[in-house]
């Protein structure tokens, strides 16, 4: 006989509700798939971020990506009405003097990194040593001094309530496509082979910010993402930012190994229409030629399009973009990942060849347009917040649970859960896959079937819940010596084909072999 639930069973194994765990961050966010272990992702919203965004559209950014900015940046830009006139001119003084002859829309980058080293609220202190800080944000970094202030006087908390359901539903619709452009990633970095050093991309969805934004920062092993609304999710500047942080430590460790690339840098560094931030050192240049060199490995565009990205990122001053394009291809012939195949791919750059390349090529291409200029925002209007409808109120109620039961406060899980089912949707599958991880971690196997059979019958639970789903209920009644159903369960798993953290592999496995050694085969 196999040991009862509350013994040995399903929910009492390691491995297992490690697993169970990990997929509770699919309610709230983007899931964590095989290679967590190695590179995580999450796409949530943060305090720090909305407070220095209000903060400085009230000080005097006020630019926009697009003629219509987000209801939530409308209603932000009208705390300098409200706030005490000496503080604003003292807030709007500073920003004013600190914008380095650029102009408006090159200055949130500085204030985001800088909000990205501070505490939370109330207090807003830099957490970390000044020489540390990214140069952006050292160069403001005394504005931080003004967030505390801001935070009390500009009423943030009982904004941030009204605003914060407008977050989750922008964060809900970035998650599927981001998990589906990560996945591409890292498939074609065969990812699943890479090292086990945890990093970690963080995607903020920052509503008052400008439409279509994207503001990017690293710190060693970890990347910051902060993202406006947009009409169609940025997967592709999600993407970007995931493989600099994929390629970063074995290209930086490779790279290295090359004699003669500071040639390179000094036949760009002085040239008009090349990006400085490509001109830095090496790494720099080849990090982002390597990336682009992919997204175009795996977007395959049409031919004239394709000749004509290569040429306009080699003249902004990508000169290792041709080598690695041209380098790819026997890479996708081999099985090792990207990061242990760089060594080899590098032996075969030769900085001789590419001074040529540069003396033949880069003037023949004409010099990058510049951006054009953002077009201001039109003055302060009367539209407001709407108030929120009852499916933000239920996705709000929804991401509080998971984080809950993330955090181990199974109580107030259980409740919120239940409130969704009770007050919004009967039959919603996030609830009902929160409370099957709840039932399972108290050892209620009776319980925890129920709820994942309702999950998997629940017209809006995703796959990656649903294939789960299936494989629990399999393991389930592998525990009860019951193969026939299990391999059902297993097999509708592999139908689903959603392959969260690994589930097809593990799915078949289930099918090859009973899940335990209690029952006789």
């Amino acid at each position: 006989m196999r040991p009862g639930p509350r013994d040995g069973s399903l929910w009492r194994r390691p491995f297992v509700w490690k697993a169970i765990a990990g997929l509770a961050v699919i309610i709230a966010a983007l899931s964590a798939p095989a290679w967590s272990q190695t590179r995580t992702v999450s796409i949530d919203r943060d305090l720090r971020v909305f407070t220095m965004m209000a903060a400085i559209n009230a000080a005097g950014f006020d630019v926009e990506l697009a003629p219509e900015s987000h209801p939530v940046r409308q209603e932000i830009r009208k705390i300098s009405k409200e706030l005490d006139p000496a503080f604003l001119a003292r807030m709007r003084q500073f920003y004013a003097t600190h914008k380095e002859g650029q102009p408006d829309e090159a200055q949130p980058a500085k204030y985001l990194a800088l909000a990205l080293t501070l505490s939370g609220p109330p207090d807003f202190t830099v957490t970390i040593r000044e020489e540390d800080m990214p140069p952006e944000a050292r160069s403001v970094a005394r504005f931080a001094d003004f967030l505390k202030e801001f935070f009390v006087k500009a009423r943030i908390p009982e904004r941030w309530v009204l605003a914060r359901p407008f977050y989750d539903a922008e964060a809900e619709t970035l998650g599927p496509p981001t998990r589906d452009a990560i996945r591409q990633a890292d498939a074609y970095l065969r990812a699943t082979s890479g090292t086990a050093i945890v990093r970690h991309m963080s995607v903020f969805v920052e509503l008052t910010a400008p439409k279509n934004s994207v503001y990017v920062q690293s710190a060693q092993d970890e990347y910051f993402v902060i993202v406006g609304s947009s009409s169609a999710p940025r997967t592709a500047d999600l993407r970007h930012a995931y493989l600099h942080l994929s390629v970063d430590a074995a290209l930086f460790s490779s790279i290295n190994t090359v004699s003669g690339t500071s040639a390179l840098l000094e036949l760009v560094s002085k040239e008009d229409g090349v990006a400085r931030e490509y001109t830095r050192d090496a790494f720099s240049m080849a990090r982002e030629s390597l990336v682009r060199a992919i997204e175009l490995r795996l977007d395959r565009p049409p031919e004239n399009e394709r000749r004509e990205m290569l040429d306009n990122h080699y003249r902004s001053g990508l000169l290792f973009l041709p080598f690695f394009y041209g380098a790819l291809p026997a890479y996708e012939q081999e099985e090792e990942a990207l990061s242990a195949y760089l060594p080899t791919m590098l032996a075969g750059l030769r900085i001789k060849d590419e001074q040529k390349r540069f003396q033949d090529k880069f003037h023949q291409i004409p010099p990058p347009q510049r951006a054009t200029r953002l077009v201001e925002t039109p003055p302060d209007t009367e539209v407001r917040i709407p108030p929120p409808t009852p499916l933000d109120r239920m996705r709000a109620l929804l991401v509080d649970a998971s984080k809950a039961l993330n955090a181990g406060e199974t109580d107030r899980a259980r409740t919120t859960f239940q409130q969704v089912l009770e007050s919004y949707d009967p039959e919603n599958g996030s609830a009902l896959y929160g409370l099957a991880l709840i039932a399972g971690k108290e050892g209620d196997d009776k319980a925890a079937r129920k709820y994942f059979e309702g999950v998997t019958q629940s017209a809006s639970a995703e796959p990656s819940i649903k294939v789960w789903a299936q494989i629990y209920l399999g393991r389930l009644d592998d525990l009860e010596c019951r193969r026939p159903q299990a391999v059902e369960h297993y097999q509708e798993a592999i139908k689903l084909g959603d392959d969260t953290r690994n589930a097809q592999a593990i799915a078949r496995e289930g099918v090859a072999k009973a899940f335990g050694d209690g029952c006789d085969n």
